[in-house]
């Protein structure tokens, strides 16, 4: 599908979830589905750039900054944060290097 037919539709679906909430549509981009990988030619600034970007696309970033909290009262809340947690858990483990995710593994058991 060209690039001008794939943007119509996601305007369509974006203007359908506007008007069925009543507010200002919203688009969800994302760069790409790979969570990023530590590499040590790249560095640890740029593996937590591109880290922040993908999670801050998920809106998990706030996990890793303490931003987003676990409600000590609300079930549906709670249930939203531990998948958000574990999302980000899953997303570091599978970034870092190897023998950097055994020790965080071990860490979180």
């Amino acid at each position: 599908m060209s690039g001008a037919g794939q943007q119509g539709q996601q305007q369509a679906a974006g203007q359908q979830g506007g008007a069925q909430s009543g507010g200002v549509a919203r688009v969800g981009l994302r760069g790409t589905n790979k969570p990023p990988q530590y590499s040590e030619d790249g560095g640890f600034d740029l593996y937590r750039a591109q880290l922040r970007s993908f999670l801050t696309q998920r809106e998990c970033w706030g996990i890793i900054t303490g931003d987003i909290v676990r409600d000590q009262n609300d079930a549906a809340q709670q249930q939203i944060y531990d998948e958000k947690n574990t999302f980000v858990c899953d997303t570091l483990l599978r970034g870092l290097l190897q023998k950097d995710s055994r020790k965080i593994y071990q860490s979180l058991i």
